[in-house]
């Protein structure tokens, strides 16, 4: 069941408000080491922003989703 545009949404919500409070400290490899390896299957849903400072939904992924291309 692949997830719908709004839960990535909120997802990407959730995680940028981590993401944002980690920005504060000097955790650029925390957040690089969390994306790498915790994120697996997310990875195709989300994108880092410059620096791992943020998410960003893949457009690539949600065009998939949406059934506009087929990759």
């Amino acid at each position: 069941m692949l997830p719908t545009v709004g839960l990535l949404q909120n997802m990407m919500q959730v995680i940028n408000s981590y993401y944002g409070t980690m920005g504060h400290a000097n955790s650029y490899h925390l957040r690089r080491s969390i994306y790498l390896n915790q994120f697996h299957r997310l990875q195709k849903y989300f994108v880092p922003g410059a620096s791992f400072t943020k998410m960003i939904l893949s457009p690539v992924a949600l065009l998939k989703r949406e059934g506009i291309i087929a990759i």
